[in-house]
């Protein structure tokens, strides 16, 4: 049997003395993807955001025409989308990103036609493209050594819940934008008040904070997970991974088997291991009651985006339209009254969520970072 079709742990038995020495480490760790946080970790923003928009783009052109034949998404239309997202930005000219590429595990995607079943993946696979997506990482020798294929499955599935977290969290920055434009726009005509009848004005008035309170708490709640996860989980870990692989390829001649500097592919596997399960602890990830908490707040995120969206941008109806103003007997118009129920009832739902008590959880942890964020703001 070859070494290549061996099992990983058969293969990391059978390698020869040579290949665990530090010289081989030099070559292998600014190749290995624990390296290219930048992309699994969403360490380069820039790139991040630009491969968001170009994956909304490619949902919009390709998923939204009449031909059959270009309304599909393959995988190479994905990694096509991740070549152009580059374009601009610092992760053009990295080698790194020729190594990347994304996978559609249930098959091509099409508009109102089901896909192909698949295993049961991490919830927040769907959440980019709305069909499970995984990014992978071609390893070649010597990473593969030491990298087991679980490791690439949690770094995917890091990449999918904070790719979640950054696309919900830009298009509340977005609707944020949307309600302050149309709200500016609106007060050229009805100076300090909503305008309306004496009737109406009370309902608009109400409608309107209902709203601005919605994208203010998911606001606040994104921003406080995100700067939590990116700050305090991913760059800490991160920057304590680089430093303990630096002291041991700084000078590798002047340790020993058995110290704590010395670094081979034994000790390696086993820093890279502690990494990976921290980085999933600080990210809740090992918590399903939690993940289920989140993923129902970022949908909930979704639903009243994409709600204010169809409204054309701004919660209450222009004045003008049809059923915005209450005619005859009633009080109040009939286009504000339907925006009521929806806005109320998504308000309903953020509000009896038990995100904050599950948060209780880990209040009988010491120095318990994400909740001293949580109650500091």
């Amino acid at each position: 049997m070859a070494l290549e079709e061996r099992p990983h742990s058969q293969r990391h038995r059978r390698c020869p003395q040579f290949l665990v020495r530090p010289p081989l480490l030099l070559i292998a760790i600014p190749q290995s993807p624990f390296q290219r946080g930048d992309y699994f970790l969403l360490r380069n923003g820039e790139f991040c955001l630009s491969l968001i928009r170009e994956i909304d783009r490619l949902k919009l052109s390709r998923l939204t025409t009449r031909s059959p034949s270009v309304s599909i998404i393959r995988d190479q239309d994905l990694n096509l989308a991740l070549l152009r997202a580059s374009l601009g930005t610092s992760a053009q000219q990295d080698p790194a990103l020729s190594r990347l590429c994304f996978s559609l595990p249930s098959g091509p995607l099409r508009p109102h036609l089901p896909s192909l079943p698949s295993s049961p993946s991490h919830p927040f696979h769907s959440h980019l493209l709305g069909t499970p997506l995984l990014l992978s990482y071609s390893v070649s020798w010597p990473l593969d050594l030491f990298l087991d294929p679980s490791d690439l499955t949690t770094y995917s599935t890091l990449f999918s819940f904070l790719s979640a977290l950054r696309k919900t969290h830009t298009r509340i920055h977005t609707c944020w934008t949307s309600l302050s434009n149309a709200q500016r726009a609106r007060r050229r005509w009805t100076g300090l008040g909503e305008g309306g009848t004496v009737e109406d004005l009370e309902a608009r008035r109400n409608l309107l904070r209902c709203g601005w309170g919605i994208v203010r708490d998911m606001g606040w709640f994104l921003d406080t997970l995100l700067g939590y996860i990116m700050t305090d989980v991913i760059d800490l870990e991160f920057r304590k991974l680089k430093e303990t692989l630096a002291k041991g390829i700084d000078a590798p001649t002047q340790h020993v088997p058995g110290s704590d500097d010395y670094l081979d592919f034994t000790s390696l596997r086993t820093i890279h291991a502690a990494y990976l399960d921290r980085l999933l602890h600080g990210c809740l990830l090992n918590n399903s009651s939690m993940m289920s908490i989140v993923h129902s707040i970022l949908e909930s995120c979704e639903q009243f985006v994409a709600q204010v969206e169809r409204w054309g941008g701004d919660v209450l109806p222009a004045l003008l339209f049809e059923g915005s103003l209450g005619s005859g007997s009633d009080q109040v118009g009939v286009l504000v009254q339907e925006r009521w129920q929806v806005v109320s009832k998504l308000n309903k739902v953020q509000n009896s969520s038990s995100f904050f008590q599950c948060c209780s959880y880990f209040t009988s942890r010491p120095c318990t970072t994400i909740w001293c964020r949580f109650t500091n703001n």
